[in-house]
């Protein structure tokens, strides 16, 4: 998947496509639409992908499990709220990553 991250409504098409044949989208599908949407200044759609995760019944045991969000998905929210200098909810988004992933779980 490259759109360059210049069209993000292509890349949920594609992601709404792989779901309507089946398929389930993994974390990179999701990560790579959030970062799409950064780049074009996108912050509520970005947002909204990010906050919908957990509402997808296929997501459900992956959120069970810890894998969605996971800290890429965090990191990539995190630095498009910079980019886009709304700096206190990147702080905010970084005291949740600090709570999901203590430092002894990224020493792996």
């Amino acid at each position: 998947m490259n759109f360059q991250g210049r069209e993000p409504e292509k890349v949920k098409e594609l992601i709404d496509e792989m779901s309507s044949l089946g398929l389930k989208p993994d974390t990179n599908s999701y990560n790579y639409l959030m970062t799409c949407y950064f780049r074009n200044g996108m912050l509520d759609e970005a947002k909204k992908v990010y906050e919908g995760l957990e509402g997808y019944e296929m997501f459900k045991e992956s959120v069970r499990l810890h894998k969605i969000p996971d800290f890429n998905t965090l990191r990539h929210l995190v630095e498009g709220l910079v980019r886009n200098k709304k700096i206190k909810e990147a702080k905010a988004l970084i005291r949740t990553v600090k709570k999901k992933f203590p430092p002894t779980s990224l020493n792996a």
